[in-house]
């Protein structure tokens, strides 16, 4: 399962959006959770009209108080119970099949544990790259040797 981790502040009005893009997910196995860093707007309102959540997209809310986005990523990953961590931020939307390519992925280097992570590419809704984009289409490497 993977863990689709949002944490907010004041972005009430662009959670639905995310909120569809995960509705249409091709890959179904998966929670999601959104860990309200002390929102003053109506994000818990916003949030409580997604759940209970469709199919296998189970998932939760916490609200906490405002203490910034890294402690707000921390109390997301205690609370995961995905195999795979991944960060969708509030202003984000995910093509149908974004969980699907991570997880086909992942089977292919599920075990080995000099992999710490996959990352991908921002990309606008007609498919351009956000900013500069990668030298290559894959790179394997620790975190210490990338250097792009």
């Amino acid at each position: 399962m993977i863990t689709v981790f949002t944490p907010t502040y004041n972005r009430a009005h662009l959670l639905p959006r995310l909120y569809e893009s995960l509705k249409t997910q091709t890959f179904k196995d998966f929670e999601w959770i959104i860990v309200d860093d002390g929102s003053t707007d109506d994000t818990e309102e916003v949030v409580k009209s997604f759940f209970p959540p469709l199919g296998r997209m189970e998932g939760g809310f916490i609200h906490q108080p405002n203490g910034g986005k890294h402690r707000a990523i921390n109390r997301g990953a205690q609370e995961a119970q995905g195999e795979l961590f991944f960060i969708a931020d509030s202003d984000d939307y995910l093509p149908d099949d974004s969980l699907a390519k991570v997880a086909e992925k992942y089977k292919k280097i599920k075990g080995d544990n000099s992999i710490g992570g996959i990352c991908g590419l921002d990309m606008t809704p007609k498919g351009d790259v956000i900013g500069s984009g990668l030298p290559c289409d894959e790179i394997i490497c620790s975190s210490l040797e990338l250097r792009i």
